[in-house]
C-alpha cells in the first residue's frame, strides 16, 4: 500500500519548523503544571510563576493562561521552590516541590487577597499521584538507589522491583556469548526489545539489541521505567523504555568515598560446589570455593561558579575473583546398556544357547562396546578422565573501571548547556560456562565503552522551549574463547567442551546521534515536535564456525552392530525377533545408542566447520520524527495524542540471496493515544489508559547474517555421520562416515595442538565451493518487529503519602525476529508416502535444494501475546519510611525465543506448532521493598539508647517468582533436518514404543517444562555516624545480605529426555526439575543462583 502522502505530511510537519526550534521534552526532565485560582475557585489569568531549583538556583518562569492554567517546562529533576505573584493577592511560595524524571507534577495554587502578610510559604513534597501521566511507569528515585540492597551495584537490577518486568534470561538453554541482551523482559517481549537512555541519549548496543555499559551507581540521580504506552517522542522499543538521569553538581561541594567487600568466609556454600571425583563410584567432595569482590570508588561535585557552572565526577572500580561450578556427573546409568539394548540382550539370552553366534555377538557388543563392567577398561577410561577432570570449581575474574564527568553551565536564564563524558573499561575471563559447560567453553571479554553527550536548552519564551542534543559513542566489544584451539565437543545432555563454536568475535560500534525537538504551549495544548537521527558504523571480525564442532548424539544401533558382528548381523537379529514372535522389539535394533556411548566409540553424529573471511564493515542510519499533543480537554480529562515515524536505512547493495539488499521497512508509523481522567476532581483518583504501536530496530546481527554468512564470505561445511541424501533423486549429497574419520584424525593430529584447517578437511572429500554447505541469510521481506500495546488502570491516593494502583496491560508482538531452515522437504517412499524414523515414527525430512545442506533464514515471522494484571502499593518517603510493593499476574504466549539456529522450530515447515507458553512467561511475581529510618534522635542530651539506635536505616527487598517454562529436548536429530538441538521428545510406553494419536507419534510441545520457583530476601542495614549537624559530613557503615535465608534457587535444568518412558514423566510432558536427579540425568538441576552472600561496606560523605 502506498503511504508516501503520510510520510510527506509527517516530515513536512516536523521539518517545517526551523531546525533551531526543535526540542525533546521529558527523556531527562520533568514539568510542573496546574491552575491558579482565587479563594472562590475563580481562575486567575496572567499570574507570574517562578520555579527555582533549591540546589542549583536554576530558574524557570511561566504566566498563567486565560483559563488559569500554567506549565513550567523542561525542569531538571530535583526540588523546587515555586513562587506565585499577582497584583492584589498575597504571593505564595510552594516550598520543596520535588519532581522526578518524566513526571508532570500538577499543583493548584489558591491565592488569598493581600492582607498583612504579603508572602505565604507552603511546604509540600508535591503531588503523590501523577495526574497527567497516561502510561504505566514507575520511578526509582534517589532514596531507593541510595538505600536498597543491590548485588554488584548494577542499578538496572532495580527495574525488577516494578510490576510487569522479569528476568529475560531464565531457562533458555542456548545463547551466543557475543550476543547478550538487556536481560529484562517487559510485558513478555524479549530482552532485545528495550530502549535504555542516559540523559536522553541512547545507551544501546544495536549490534545485538543489548545495553551498552552504564555508569557508576553513585553517578545516577534516578531513572524512570516505562512499561507501556509511552509518548511518541520515544521509540526504538517494542518492550520497555528506561530513562536514566545522571547527577549534576550543585551550589554546595559534596563528595563521597566508598569501599564494598565480600569474601567467601562470609558466604554460604553453593550447592554445586564440589571438587572432582576421584573415580565415578565415589561421591564428590564438597569444597569452599574462592570468592572475593572489592568495589571502591569516589564522587565529587560542586560549583565552578555559583548559580552558573557546576561539575560532578564519579569513579568506580570492581575487582572480582569468584568461582563457576561445572556439574558433570557420570552416574551409574552411563556405564550400563540402555533399556532398549537390555531388552534385546535379555530376550536373546532366554531363547538362544550361550554358544550361539548371535547371542555371543550381541552380548559381547553390548557388554564391552556399549557398557562397562570394569571402570579400568582401556576403551572407557580416557572418556571418563576427559569428563571427570572438567567437572569441578573453576575461577572467574572480572576487573572493571568506570568514570564519568558532567559539566552544567547556565549562559543565562534562557540558555543552559550540559556535557557529559563517561568511559568503562572491563576485562573479564571465565564467562559463560558452568553447569554442563566446561571452562574450556567459556570466554574472555575485553570491553571499552566511551560516550560523550552535549545538550543545549534554549528558552525563547515560557511557551516555546528548545533542546538540542548530540552524542558520540564508541564501543569496543572483544569476545574471545578461553580455549583458542578448536574444536568444540558437544555431548547431548552431558557436557559441552572445547572452544566455543561461535567465537572469537571482535567488533566496534560507533554512534553519532542528533536529537532536536520543540515544545510549544498553546492554551490547553502542549505540543511536542521532534527529530532524532542516528548514524551507526560497525566493524567486526567474527569467526563463527571457524573452530569446528563435533556433536555426539545417538547413532543407530544397527549400523554399529553390523560393523562389529559383520554385514547383515542387524538383519539377522530382526529375522530372529520376528520368527520368535517379538516383532515389538525390532525397532530396538534401529534405536540409537547414547551420546556417551557414541563418544566412547568415537562416533560423532555431526561435524561442522566454517572457513572464509570473517571481516565486515556495516553502516546503518536511523531516522525518527514525531508529533505529540497533550490536550487538557477539561480540568479533569487529559488526552495524549501522538504520531511517530521510524525508518532504518540498512546497508545497501545486493548479496547472494538478497539481490535488492536487506529490506528497508518504510511504513513504520506508530500512533499513540493515552488518557488520564481525574474521576473525582480531587487529584486523588486517576483512571488512565492508552493504545499505541511501537517498533523495535532490526539489529545488525541480522545484517551480518545476511551479508557474511550466506556463503559469499563464510562457508560452513556440515558432515552428518549418516550422510545427506537428496530426497528427490536419492543421490548422496554428503557421504556417510566422514564425521568419524575427521574425529579420529583430530585425535591423532590436532586435539590440544591446533585447529583443523581447510586442507585437513579437504582430505576427507569436503571442499569449499563443491560440497553443499549450510548457509545463513536474511529473508528478503524482513521488517522491524512491532508491538500493539493496550493499557488500562486506576490509581488512588488512599491516605497521606499512600497510593494503590490496579492495572491491565496487553502487548501483542508482531514480526518478531526468528531463525528457520527453509530448505527442507518431506522424504517420500514408495507410493509417495512419507518416510518415518523406524523407531519413533517421526516424519523424515531432507534438503529441498540439494546444493545446500541447510538454508537458515532470519525472518520476521514470529508472534507473541501478553496479558498482565498488576497491583501496586506505594508509600512515599515520609515519617521515616518508604514502601514499594508490586504484584504481577500475567501470561505470555509466543512462537519463538530468539534468532539463533539452536532455537529454531522443531518442525521447520510447521511453525504453527511452536505456539506455546513463552520462555519469558512468569505467571506470578511479587516484590516488596522499603526503607525504614530509625525514629530515634542522636546528639547531646539524648539518652544513650537513643544515640545508639539513631541514624540507622533498614532496607529489605523480598522477591517471589513462579517458575518459568523451559523446552524439553530429545538430544538427537529425529527428523533428519541436520539440526540436533531442536527435536523434542516422543512419548514412549513402558516397552519404549511410541504412543500414537491419530496415527502420529505424540511429541512434546514447545516449552512444556516448568522451571523452579524463585524466592529471596535481601537486606541492607546502615548506621550513620554524623560529623555535622545536617549530616552532610558522615560515615556510613553498611551491612548487606543477599538471599539471607540461604534458599536454594535452581537456575538450570537438564532438558534432555531421550528414551525416558512417558510413565516415568507422570504421563505428561508438563514436568519440572527433580532434586533427586544428577545434573547429567534427565530433568536434573545443573546450576543454582547464588546462596547467602554477605557484604560489608564503608562510605564517607563530605
Amino acid at each position: 500500500m502506498k503511504r508516501s502522502w503520510i510520510y510527506g505530511a509527517l516530515l513536512g510537519l516536523v521539518l517545517g519548523f526551523p531546525a533551531s526550534l526543535i526540542s525533546q521534552s521529558q527523556s531527562s526532565s520533568a514539568d510542573i503544571s496546574g491552575r491558579v485560582v482565587d479563594s472562590s475557585e475563580a481562575v486567575l489569568p496572567g499570574v507570574a510563576l517562578t520555579a527555582t531549583n533549591v540546589e542549583t538556583g536554576l530558574v524557570r518562569s511561566a504566566v498563567s493562561a486565560a483559563d488559569g492554567t500554567f506549565r513550567l517546562l523542561l525542569l531538571p529533576p530535583g526540588a523546587y521552590d515555586v513562587k506565585v505573584e499577582f497584583s492584589g493577592f498575597a504571593s505564595q511560595v510552594r516550598k520543596n516541590v520535588r519532581v522526578t524524571v518524566g513526571q508532570t507534577a500538577v499543583i493548584t495554587f489558591k491565592l488569598a487577597i493581600a492582607g498583612s502578610s504579603t508572602v505565604v510559604d507552603v511546604f509540600s513534597a508535591g503531588p503523590l499521584i501523577e495526574v497527567e501521566r497516561t502510561q504505566q511507569s514507575d520511578t526509582i528515585d534517589s532514596v531507593k538507589i541510595q538505600n536498597l540492597p543491590i548485588n554488584g551495584r548494577n542499578y538496572l537490577d532495580y527495574t525488577l522491583l516494578t510490576p510487569g518486568v522479569t528476568d529475560a534470561n531464565a531457562n533458555i538453554q542456548f545463547a551466543l556469548p557475543q550476543a547478550g541482551t538487556s536481560g529484562l523482559s517487559f510485558a513478555g517481549q524479549g530482552g532485545r526489545s528495550n530502549n535504555v537512555s542516559i540523559d536522553g541519549a541512547d545507551n544501546n548496543d544495536y549490534s545485538v539489541g543489548a545495553v551498552r555499559s552504564t555508569m557508576g551507581q553513585d553517578a545516577i540521580q534516578e531513572f524512570q521505567i516505562n512499561r507501556s504506552n509511552f509518548s511518541a517522542e520515544f521509540g526504538r522499543s517494542s518492550g520497555g523504555l528506561i530513562n536514566i538521569v545522571t547527577k549534576s553538581g550543585t551550589n554546595q561541594y559534596h563528595g563521597s568515598l566508598f569501599a564494598y567487600l565480600r569474601n567467601r568466609r562470609m558466604d554460604a556454600r553453593n550447592p554445586f560446589a564440589f571438587g572432582p571425583r576421584r573415580s565415578p563410584d565415589q561421591p564428590p567432595t564438597a569444597v569452599d570455593p574462592p570468592f572475593t569482590r572489592v568495589q571502591t570508588g569516589f564522587t565529587m561535585g560542586g560549583p565552578i561558579r555559583r548559580d552558573k557552572t557546576f561539575f560532578f565526577f564519579s569513579y568506580e572500580a570492581q575487582d572480582q575473583h569468584e568461582s563457576q561450578f561445572v556439574t558433570f556427573e557420570l552416574t551409574p546409568r552411563f556405564f550400563g546398556p540402555t533399556g532398549r539394548q537390555q531388552q534385546l540382550v535379555d530376550f536373546v539370552n532366554t531363547r538362544l544357547p550361550p554358544t550361539h553366534p548371535l547371542r555371543l555377538n550381541l552380548n559381547n557388543f553390548v557388554t564391552y562396546g556399549l557398557s562397562v563392567n570394569s571402570l579400568n577398561l582401556p576403551t572407557f577410561k580416557p572418556t571418563i578422565d576427559l569428563l571427570e577432570s572438567r567437572g569441578s570449581v573453576f575461577p572467574f575474574k572480572n576487573i572493571s573501571n568506570t568514570a564519568s564527568l558532567r559539566l552544567d553551565h547556565a549562559f543565562s536564564a534562557s540558555d543552559q548547556l550540559f556535557g557529559r563524558y563517561n568511559i568503562t573499561d572491563n576485562d573479564a575471563s571465565g564467562l559463560n560456562f558452568g553447569g554442563l559447560k566446561a571452562p574450556s567453553r567459556g570466554n574472555r571479554l575485553a570491553l571499552q565503552d566511551h560516550a560523550a553527550v552535549v545538550s543545549e536548552t534554549h528558552i525563547f519564551n515560557p511557551n516555546r522551549i528548545n533542546e538540542f542534543r548530540f552524542q558520540l559513542g564508541d564501543r569496543y566489544f572483544n569476545t574471545t574463547p578461553m580455549q583458542v584451539i578448536g574444536p568444540a565437543i558437544d555431548i547431548s545432555g552431558l557436557a559441552q567442551l572445547g572452544r566455543d563454536f561461535y567465537l572469537p568475535s571482535v567488533r566496534r560500534e560507533r554512534r553519532y546521534q542528533w536529537t532536536d525537538n520543540l515544545m510549544l504551549t498553546r492554551g490547553r495544548h502542549s505540543l511536542k515536535f521532534g527529530a532524532d537521527v542516528n548514524l551507526l558504523h560497525f566493524k567486526t571480525d567474527t569467526q563463527v564456525f571457524f573452530g569446528g564442532r563435533f556433536l555426539f548424539a545417538g547413532i543407530p544401533f544397527e549400523s554399529i552392530f553390523d560393523n562389529i558382528a559383520g554385514a547383515g548381523a542387524a538383519d539377522g537379529l530382526r529375522s530372529f525377533l520376528r520368527n520368535a514372535g517379538r516383532s515389538d522389539l525390532i525397532p530396538n535394533v534401529s534405536a540409537r545408542i547414547t551420546p556417551f556411548q557414541a563418544l566412547n566409540l568415537h562416533l560423532p553424529a555431526l561435524y561442522q566447520q566454517g572457513f572464509g573471511d570473517p571481516n565486515a564493515i556495516l553502516t546503518m542510519s536511523q531516522y525518527a520524527f514525531y508529533i505529540h499533543d497533550s490536550w487538557r480537554v477539561t480540568p479533569r480529562l487529559l488526552l495524549d495524542l501522538g504520531l511517530r515515524y521510524d525508518f532504518e536505512a540498512q546497508p545497501a547493495g545486493a548479496t547472494r540471496f538478497l539481490p535488492k539488499g536487506l529490506n528497508r521497512d518504510k511504513n513504520n508509523i506508530g500512533p499513540r493515544l493515552g488518557f488520564s481522567w481525574d474521576m473525582l476532581g480531587t487529584g486523588k483518583t486517576i483512571l488512565r489508559g492508552g493504545y499505541g504501536i511501537f517498533y523495535a530496530p532490526v539489529y545488525q546481527a541480522v545484517t551480518f547474517v545476511g551479508r557474511v554468512l550466506d556463503g559469499s564470505q563464510i562457508v560452513q561445511l556440515v558432515a552428518p555421520l549418516s550422510g545427506v541424501v537428496d530426497p528427490r533423486s536419492g543421490r548422496t549429497i554428503v557421504p556417510p562416515g566422514i564425521a568419524r574419520s575427521i574425529f579420529d584424525f583430530a585425535l591423532a593430529n590436532a586435539f590440544g595442538r591446533r585447529t583443523l584447517t581447510e586442507q585437513d578437511i579437504n582430505a576427507f572429500g569436503l571442499r569449499v565451493g563443491t560440497t553443499p554447505p549450510a548457509i545463513f541469510t536474511a529473508a528478503p521481506d524482513v521488517v522491524n518487529p512491532l508491538s500493539h500495546q493496550v493499557s488500562f488502570g486506576i490509581e488512588r491516593e488512599v491516605a497521606q503519602d499512600w497510593s494503590v494502583s490496579l492495572n491491565y496491560l496487553a502487548n501483542r508482538g508482531v514480526h518478531v525476529i526468528r531463525g528457520r531452515n527453509n530448505n527442507l522437504a518431506p522424504r517420500l517412499g514408495p507410493g509417495g508416502l512419507p518416510l518415518r524414523d523406524p523407531v519413533y515414527g517421526v516424519r523424515l525430512q531432507s534438503p529441498y535444494d540439494p546444493r545446500y545442506v541447510q538454508i537458515n533464514v532470519v525472518e520476521s515471522s514470529g508472534n507473541s501475546i501478553y496479558h498482565g494484571f498488576t497491583a501496586g502499593v506505594t508509600k512515599r518517603f515520609s515519617r521515616n519510611f518508604q514502601v514499594l510493593a508490586a504484584y504481577t499476574f500475567a501470561k505470555t504466549i509466543d512462537d519463538t525465543t530468539d534468532f539463533i539456529s539452536e532455537l529454531q522450530p522443531a518442525d521447520q515447515n510447521n511453525v504453527r506448532q511452536e505456539r506455546s507458553l513463552s520462555a519469558f512467561d512468569q505467571r506470578q511475581r511479587l516484590v516488596l521493598s522499603g526503607v525504614l529510618e530509625s525514629p530515634f534522635m542522636s546528639g547531646p542530651g539524648r539518652h544513650v539508647v537513643s544515640r545508639i539506635l539513631a541514624d540507622i536505616s533498614i532496607s529489605p527487598i523480598i522477591t517471589y517468582g513462579s517458575g518459568r517454562p523451559f523446552n524439553l529436548l530429545f538430544g538427537d536429530d529425529l527428523n533428519g533436518d541436520t539440526n540436533f538441538f531442536t527435536d523434542r521428545p516422543v512419548a514412549l510406553d513402558d516397552r519404549l514404543r511410541p504412543i500414537l494419536a491419530d496415527g502420529e507419534p505424540v511429541t512434546a510441545g514447545r516449552n512444556t517444562g516448568k522451571g523452579p520457583r524463585f524466592a529471596a530476601w535481601d537486606l541492607r542495614v546502615t548506621k550513620r555516624l554524623k560529623f555535622s549537624e545536617s549530616g552532610a559530613r558522615r560515615l556510613e557503615l553498611i551491612f548487606e545480605g543477599f538471599n539471607l535465608f540461604n534458599r536454594t534457587n535452581y537456575s538450570g535444568i537438564n532438558p534432555y529426555i531421550g528414551d525416558t518412558p512417558f510413565s516415568q514423566l507422570g504421563n505428561t510432558f508438563r514436568v519440572s526439575g527433580r532434586r533427586s536427579a544428577a545434573p547429567t540425568d534427565p530433568l536434573g538441576f545443573t546450576s543454582a543462583f547464588a546462596p547467602r552472600q554477605l557484604q560489608v561496606a564503608a562510605k564517607l560523605h563530605f
